[in-house]
C-alpha cells in the first residue's frame, strides 16, 4: 500500500476523536524526505506515543504537573484521550492494522518521581503506576482481547529500570529499528543518549536534584510554530506554519497536499570557511551552535548516526543493536517534550544527512501563538511515519476532560458534554524551558 494511503487512513482515525475527546486536530510538523523517495510504496506504518511520565494516583498528587495534572488546581484526563486513540486504532480496518506498529518512545512510567512517593523497587513502582490506569494497561501493555495492535515500549531515562518489572519486561526495548521501503532507514529511541546534560550528570545526582527541587517545579511551555524565527548561520525554518486540520465546530478534514513541508527546521553544513579572519576553532564552534539551534540533541545525533552506520561497537551497544544500520538517516525520539522536525543536510557528503523527528510529549504544554502566552494547549502529540512522509500531530483535549479534582484510578469515563469556556493554561516560557517564576529548576533529564 502506498504511504499516502496509510497516512490518509490514520488521519481519518485521528479526526474521529473530534469532538468527543478533542476539540481540534493540528498538524505540527511534516517532512517528506526526497532522499528516500523510493519508499513511497512502503507497507510499514508507525505510530509514536512520546513521553507519558505516568505516576500512580497517589504519586501524581505530590508534583505540580504531570500526565494528568496541569497545575495545583487543574487536572486533565489525558488518559481518556489516549485510550480513545488506541481504541480507534485497534478498531481500524484490517488493512491498516496489518501495517501498523505502535511505539511508545520511553518514559512511559516515571520511576524517578514514583520513588519519591515511596515505591520500594522498580517492580513495585510499575505495579502501582499501571494499577492506576487499568484501561490503558489493557490496551497498551496486556493487549485488549479485541486488539491486534503490535506494540513496543521503549526505555527512557525516567524508566530505565522498567524491564525489571514482569509487567513491562516483554514489551521493553532500548531502541526499535524501523523499516522504510523494506530497509532499515530509521531508528526509534528515547533520546536521552543524545542529551549532553544526561551524559554529564550521573543518576544519583539527578535523583538528588529531583528530590530537592522536583516537587515545586512548574510545567514548561514549548513553541510549536518555528516558522516565525529568523534564518541565520545557515539554518532556519522551511515550509508552511502548523495548521488546524479539524475542529469541533466543523466536519471538514483539511488534509495537507501531497508534497507539502510544514514547520521544519533545516540546517545546511558547507565546507568550513572562517568569516572575517576567524580562527579554525571559532569556525568549528559556530558550526556547532548552528546545529544546536536546530535541536540541542543534533550534535550527538549526527555522531551516533554515523557510528551506527559504520558499526561502531560501543555506540551499537548503547542502543542495544546487534548489527550496523548502513541506511540510517532518521531518528524518531521523545525526551525533550518539544514537538518538531529538524533536518541537517551536509552539502559535502549527503550520507551524513540526519533527520530528527521529535514527537514531543503527553506532558507539559505547547503554544501555537506568536507569543508564548497565546494559543497554549496541553501537549498530546502523536508521531506518524509511513514511507518517506514524517508527521507530528497535536490533539487539543476536549473541555469535558478538564477538572478541578484529582481523578481516582477507577474514575468513570468522561462523556462528551456541551463545550464549556475555559482559559488556556498559563504559558511557562519561551522556547527555552524555564519556570515562569524565579524557582530553582533541577535538570529533569526529560
Amino acid at each position: 500500500m502506498k504511504a499516502a494511503e496509510l497516512h490518509r487512513l490514520v488521519l481519518e482515525r485521528l479526526s474521529e476523536l473530534v469532538p468527543s475527546v478533542a476539540v481540534r486536530l493540528r498538524l505540527v510538523s511534516r517532512y517528506v524526505d526526497p532522499a528516500v523517495a523510493d519508499a513511497s510504496d512502503a507497507g510499514e506504518l508507525y505510530l509514536f506515543l512520546p513521553d507519558l511520565h505516568l505516576l500512580s494516583a497517589a504519586g501524581e498528587r505530590r508534583f505540580r504537573y504531570g500526565f494528568r495534572r496541569l497545575s495545583e488546581e487543574k487536572w486533565l484526563r489525558r488518559d481518556q484521550l489516549l485510550e480513545a486513540l488506541l481504541e480507534r486504532m485497534a478498531a481500524a480496518s484490517p488493512t491498516l492494522r496489518a501495517a501498523l506498529r505502535v511505539v511508545q518512545l520511553g518514559d512511559f512510567v516515571d520511576l524517578w518521581r514514583e520513588a519519591r512517593h515511596g515505591a520500594k523497587s522498580p517492580a513495585d513502582g510499575v505495579r502501582d503506576i499501571v494499577g492506576s490506569f487499568p484501561r490503558l494497561r489493557e490496551l497498551l501493555i496486556d493487549g485488549a482481547p479485541a486488539s491486534t495492535l503490535r506494540r513496543t515500549i521503549l526505555v527512557g531515562n525516567h524508566d530505565l529500570d522498567a524491564p525489571k518489572s514482569p509487567i513491562l519486561r516483554p514489551l521493553a526495548a532500548r531502541s526499535a529499528p524501523l523499516e522504510i521501503g523494506g530497509r532499515v532507514r530509521a531508528l526509534a529511541i528515547h533520546g536521552d543518549l543524545l542529551d549532553p546534560i544526561e551524559r554529564t550528570f550521573d543518576d544519583d545526582l539527578k535523583r538528588w536534584m529531583l528530590g530537592m527541587f522536583g516537587e515545586g517545579v512548574e510545567a514548561s511551555t514549548y513553541r510549536a510554530d518555528r516558522t516565525r524565527e529568523d534564518v541565520s548561520l545557515g539554518c532556519g525554518p522551511v515550509g508552511t506554519a502548523p495548521r488546524v486540520l479539524r475542529e469541533a465546530t466543523s466536519t471538514v478534514l483539511r488534509s495537507p497536499s501531497s508534497e507539502e513541508i510544514v514547520n521544519v527546521w533545516r540546517t545546511v553544513e558547507y565546507e568550513p570557511s572562517p568569516l572575517g579572519g576567524e580562527s579554525e576553532q571559532a569556525n568549528v564552534e559556530r558550526a556547532e551552535q548552528m546545529r544546536i539551534r536546530g535541536h540541542r540533541l543534533m550534535p550527538l545525533a549526527l555522531r551516533h548516526a554515523r557510528a551506527m552506520r559504520d558499526g561502531k561497537p560501543s555506540i551499537l551497544a548503547q542502543h542495544d543493536l546487534e548489527r550496523p544500520l548502513p541506511g540510517l538517516r532518521t531518528l524518531v525520539i521523545g525526551h525533550s517534550h518539544w514537538p518538531r522536525i529538524c533536518v541537517h543536510s551536509d552539502a559535502r557528503d549527503p550520507q551524513n544527512d540526519v533527520c530528527i523527528v521529535d514527537c514531543g510529549g503527553w506532558i507539559e504544554n505547547v503554544h501555537f501563538g506568536k507569543k508564548e502566552d497565546q494559543d497554549v494547549v496541553p501537549s498530546c502529540c502523536v508521531g506518524v511515519v509511513a514511507g518517506n512522509d514524517y508527521r507530528v500531530y497535536q490533539l487539543d483535549p476536549a473541555d469535558a476532560l478538564y477538572s478541578t479534582r484529582a481523578p481516582s484510578a477507577a474514575a468513570a469515563p468522561v462523556m462528551a458534554a456541551a463545550p464549556k469556556k475555559r482559559r488556556a493554561p498559563a504559558s511557562a516560557e519561551s522556547p527555552k524551558p524555564r519556570s515562569p517564576k524565579p524557582r530553582p529548576r533541577a535538570p529533569r533529564g526529560r
